[in-house]
């Protein structure tokens, strides 16, 4: 990821519920806070990033494609900032009720520490 800078921190148990958005970009000293998102990880784990510029203002439109089933029935859900595609995958397979699928939540990209799903 060009130019992205990004903090792996320790969280409190339990993670983190609430916090200040403009502190935390002032503590940072970024000025344009959309730039600067956090998520919180797994366990006692969170991710902050630190984006060249807003993340999602450069999106690109879905496309027919998007929306094709892989090997194993699933969709792909969305793309990362830089185009590539997300992780997320959403499946058809047959559940409890017939009308259920099954998501998976994006690992973040680059940190092996953050376990990945199918």
């Amino acid at each position: 990821m060009p130019d992205v800078r990004e903090y792996v921190l320790k969280t409190p148990p339990g993670g983190v519920k609430r916090y200040d958005h403009e502190a935390l970009c002032d503590l940072l000293k970024v000025e344009d806070y959309s730039r600067v998102i956090f998520e919180q990880g797994v366990g006692r784990e969170a991710i902050v990033r630190i984006y060249p510029s807003n993340p999602l203002m450069g999106v690109r439109a879905m496309t027919a494609d998007d929306l094709v089933m892989d090997e194993r029935g699933r969709i792909q859900i969305g793309t990362y900032f830089d185009g590539s595609p997300s992780a997320s995958a959403c499946s058809t397979r047959a559940r409890a009720t017939p009308s259920a699928a099954r998501c998976s939540a994006p690992p973040a990209p680059g940190n092996p520490a953050w376990s990945r799903r199918s």
